[in-house]
Order: C-alpha cells, then structure tokens, then sequence
C-alpha cells in the first residue's frame, strides 16, 4: 500500500513522489510493468482505470504498427507451431486469404475495430448469397 507526503494511505500500486507527482503502477497482459504519473490523484486513478480496462479488453497492441496480416502470419507459425495440425493450418491460411486479409489485412492491428469485423463478415455473407 502506497502513501501520499502526508502519511495517508493511497491504496495498491499507488504512490506520491516527494516533488508531488502521483504515481500509479501495474503490469499489463504481456507482463511489461507499466507506470502512470498525474499531479492530481483523482485524474491518476481515472487514467489507471482507464488502462486497466483498456488491458483487460485487449484494446492496448504491443507493437503500434503492426497489420493485422503480420500478426496473423506471427499467430499461425509462432503461437499454433506445434499446436495445430498442418491441415489445420492450410485451411486457416487458406481462410484468412481468401475472406479477411482483401478487407482487414492492410489495417493497422490497432485500428481494428467489431464493426470492421462485422461489416467484413457481412460482405462475405452477401457475396455468397449471391453466388
């Protein structure tokens, strides 16, 4: 339990520095240690429980500027090396080609949102109605 200049007890991963910055700790869902500074304590918390929740949804990327067809690439050869079957992994790949990577594949990994998924999911739908 951290503590403000004035001996009052703050709560779990928080703390004020002796210039009279708060600061807020916590280790994300890829186990990088995270730190959050604000002068006011009110602001800190907001901003702590911001990143929790950001965390806990997946919405926070490692890396800013990886594209969805990176990452998949990286997820089926390092993530499903020995985990899947190489039928299994053909028909992924062969899935992941055909239907997401024309609409999705160029997008930032960040920038992919449900909606985008849905509207993709739909336009496949539709084109196999279609056909």
């Amino acid at each position: 339990m951290g503590k403000d200049l004035k001996g009052k007890e703050l709560g779990t991963g928080l703390r004020q520095k002796s210039n009279g910055v708060y600061s807020a700790r916590y280790v994300d869902r890829f186990g990088n240690r995270k730190e959050i500074y604000d002068r006011n304590l009110i602001n800190l918390k907001r901003k702590l429980n911001t990143a929790l929740y950001d965390d806990a949804n997946g919405n926070s990327v490692e890396d800013n500027s990886i594209t969805l067809s990176q990452w998949f690439k990286s997820w089926i050869e390092v993530h499903k090396y020995k985990v899947i079957r190489n039928n299994t992994k053909m028909y992924y790949t062969q899935l992941f080609t055909k239907h997401i990577e024309p609409s999705l594949g160029r997008k930032k990994l960040k920038d992919v949102t449900q909606l985008n998924i849905r509207a993709s999911v739909l336009r496949v739908h539709f084109t196999i109605i279609c056909l």
